[in-house]
Formats: C-alpha cells, structure tokens, sequence
C-alpha cells in the first residue's frame, strides 16, 4: 500500500494538478499556434503543462520524503483577501486608482497583524505612489487616477 509520508506536499501537488486542469480545460478552445508564431492559447497551455508537471513532482516527492503534516486552514486571510481582489475589479473604473488601493488595503489590512495607524498610513502612501507610478505612468493604462464624478 502508498503511504504519503509528506502530506503537505503531496496536497499542494494535487492543488496544482487541480489548478492546471481548470486552466487547460477553459483554454481548450483557443488556437495555440506555433513556436515561432505564438497565439491567444500557447502560453496558458504551456504554463498549464508546466504546472502539472510540478504537481506530479511533489506529488511524487511526498510518497518519498518525509515531511510536514497538514496544519488547518486560515479561512478568514483568503476569504477575505480574494474579496478584496475581487472589491479592486468593482471599484477601479469608478472610485479611481488612488481610492480602490486605499480600499484594498483596507480590506488586506483585516486580515493579519493588526497595523498601527502610522504602519497603516506608511503603507498606503507607499503601495498608492507605487500603482500609479508602474499602472498610470510607467503602463500607459487608461485607468483613472482620481474618480469621475
């Protein structure tokens, strides 16, 4: 009988196999190309493929080596973390560059340490000129900066 000695490993694995499965299986219909002439589905397929790969790598791994059990999930950092992905999708062609961050971080901010108010504020200043530096100057992205009232 297979008995996993790594079960952390051997669940990542699966998560990855899992992951490249959805990824190949929504990209199925998108025209791949060629090496030299790369289309819409080539690099989705082939990251797909990739991650797959690795998947049965510490899925192999894990029946191998010895390793770290499973310890419980934190429920709350992902929920609310893929929120507040999903808040910055909602926000950000009406609310602005500048004011979804601060909502993002925000909502990021619930879900660990708790920051003091001056770690808070360095953290805003410092991730709001970082996104409009790299999104609305260093990108070209037509994203607002400022809400369209």
């Amino acid at each position: 009988m297979i008995r996993i000695k790594a079960p952390r490993d051997f669940a990542a694995g699966c998560l990855f196999i899992l992951i490249a499965a959805f990824f190949l299986w929504f990209g199925r219909n998108l025209s791949i190309g060629s090496s030299s002439f790369m289309e819409a589905g080539y690099f989705p397929r082939l990251a797909s493929i990739v991650l797959a790969i690795l998947g049965l790598m510490a899925i192999a791994s894990s029946l191998r080596f010895d390793g770290p059990g499973l310890s419980a999930w934190a429920w709350r950092p992902l929920l609310v973390l893929s929120g507040s992905v999903a808040v910055f999708g909602l926000l950000i062609p009406r609310a602005g560059l500048i004011i979804t961050t601060l909502v993002v971080i925000a909502i990021a901010a619930a879900t660990g340490r708790r920051l003091g108010w001056r770690e808070f504020i360095g953290l805003a200043i410092a991730l709001v000129a970082l996104m409009v530096a790299i999104f609305h100057y260093g990108l070209n992205l037509p994203v607002p900066v400022w809400p369209r009232w």
